[in-house]
């Protein structure tokens, strides 16, 4: 698996929040308790590096969406959802690493 690797600079440095920028449009906020939100300009799709670490997979649909929920082997959690649209609505994740590859796939394992 290649990754993706860009030039990055700090963009917002107010309070206890950090912004970096990339130059291809994806940007990545950490507060001060070490949570991260990151803004994805273009459309990915979510994979697994080792599906033998996942414990659980649900899936939900609801009204125009379809939600999926994993619980991995070291109390990791990963959540998300897209629309009948196929597009990526939302995506949180606990205890995880993830990398971002040039084919635009978000991938998920263990720490």
């Amino acid at each position: 698996m290649q990754t993706a690797r860009h030039n990055y600079q700090v963009q917002n440095n107010t309070g206890d929040r950090k912004t970096l920028s990339l130059e291809n449009g994806l940007a990545f906020s950490l507060d001060g308790h070490g949570n991260m939100v990151c803004e994805l300009p273009f459309d990915v799709t979510i994979g697994i590096k080792n599906i033998g670490e996942v414990l659980s997979h649900t899936v939900n649909s609801i009204v125009n969406s379809h939600s999926h929920v994993l619980h991995f082997a070291n109390g990791g959690l990963l959540r998300y959802a897209y629309n009948d649209a196929g597009e990526l609505i939302d995506l949180y994740c606990e205890k995880l690493s993830s990398s971002l590859n040039s084919k635009n796939e978000v991938v998920f394992s263990i720490i």
